[in-house]
């Protein structure tokens, strides 16, 4: 003989906010019955071809599973009293449960039946047995080879379906994303899971971030790639930025470099070019490190006359003669400087 499995459910249809709670015994689980071959015991007919036709405005749950049809039947009584469904506006139901409407006049049975699962005694033996056997029953049912390659596929399809429904991300999705998110984000900011998790978390994290960086592995593979990605990032990031930000950008690389410089006495890494330049009257108006040209394009410098300076030891200085008549004129105030790449300490050309 086929198993049975005993549940109590609820139908919800999400765009009305209305019910209905019922009790189903079936040979196959609740998830692959409840909205799939079943859609409720209701005399409404309008309710269920509703469900068949518009099934994405309908939501199913499967409140809770019992060994037994009695004990599902009870259960399914205390709910329909709880809400008082027949008088409920929000509910479907057109009787309760516990009615002799709808139990055939055996309401004396149905009280003691009640008090019986009500009673701790009860919960703390027979119940707890029982919810055991069905636990294990369940178990052995989602394991079963058969069941996962064909029941079970078939449900994960049918899952798919709806969380792929454009419809159900803008009516549920969006809602339930959201939901998710402010009950994180509440978490997160309680004062109470900072001090007793967050900071913890937060400490076993770091260690083990420091640890996987430090690595040898780490930094001859992933350590390369991810420094290729950064460098790879910020060139585009550079490319796309305008000019005063470029300008700003520069000033505060040579501000920071001059201040690094400052603190190790003045002298520069010896793999660090060192350029200056020199007006007219051949001072050292400006020293650049490394970076000359951000430094020509924040300060205003013509920047190209300065290269073709450098690239000729300081020989070719910026006069009317070595450039064009519209670059001299934009540049004018520079005539005479020159540039040189140093490298031994000096103060002049």
């Amino acid at each position: 003989m086929a198993r049975k499995f005993h549940y109590v459910y609820r139908i919800t249809n999400t765009l009305m906010g209305m019910h209905y709670y019922g009790v189903r015994s079936s040979i196959v689980t609740p998830y692959e019955d409840l909205g799939y071959t079943y859609f409720s015991s209701s005399l409404n007919m309008e309710f269920i071809n509703d469900q068949k036709i518009n099934a994405k405005n309908y939501k199913y749950k499967v409140i809770k599973l019992f060994l037994d049809r009695t004990t599902a039947n009870v259960f399914e009584e205390r709910l329909h009293d709880k809400f008082d469904v027949k008088n409920h506006e929000k509910f479907y139901n057109r009787v309760n449960a516990s009615s002799p409407l709808f139990c055939g006049g055996n309401k004396e049975a149905h009280q003691k039946q009640s008090k019986t699962i009500n009673s701790k005694e009860w919960k703390n033996t027979k119940g707890v047995e029982k919810s055991k056997k069905l636990s294990n029953s369940l178990k052995k049912t989602f394991g079963n080879i058969s069941w996962k390659s064909t029941k079970g596929i078939e449900k994960i399809k049918n899952q798919i379906r709806t969380f792929n429904n454009k419809q159900w991300i803008e009516e549920v999705g969006v809602k339930r994303g959201k939901r998710i998110s402010n009950a994180l984000q509440k978490t997160l900011n309680n004062s109470d899971w900072i001090e007793k998790v967050g900071l913890n978390k937060y400490r076993k994290q770091s260690v083990s971030y420091k640890n996987t960086i430090n690595s040898e592995e780490w930094k001859s593979t992933k350590g390369v790639e991810k420094s290729l990605k950064i460098s790879i990032s910020l060139k585009d990031q550079w490319k796309t930025r305008d000019e005063e930000t470029k300008k700003q950008t520069s000033k505060k690389i040579s501000n920071s470099l001059k201040e690094t410089f400052r603190k190790m006495g003045g002298k520069p890494p010896a793999n660090c070019k060192r350029f200056c330049i020199f007006d007219s009257d051949r001072n050292v108006v400006e020293e650049i490190y490394g970076n000359f040209v951000g430094v020509c394009k924040n300060k205003g410098y013509p920047m190209v006359a300065f290269k073709r300076s450098i690239s000729s030891g300081g020989k070719i200085k910026f006069i009317k003669e070595t450039t064009t008549k519209s670059y001299f004129n934009k540049y004018i105030k520079y005539e005479g400087w020159y540039a040189r790449e140093i490298c031994k300490e000096t103060s002049n050309g």
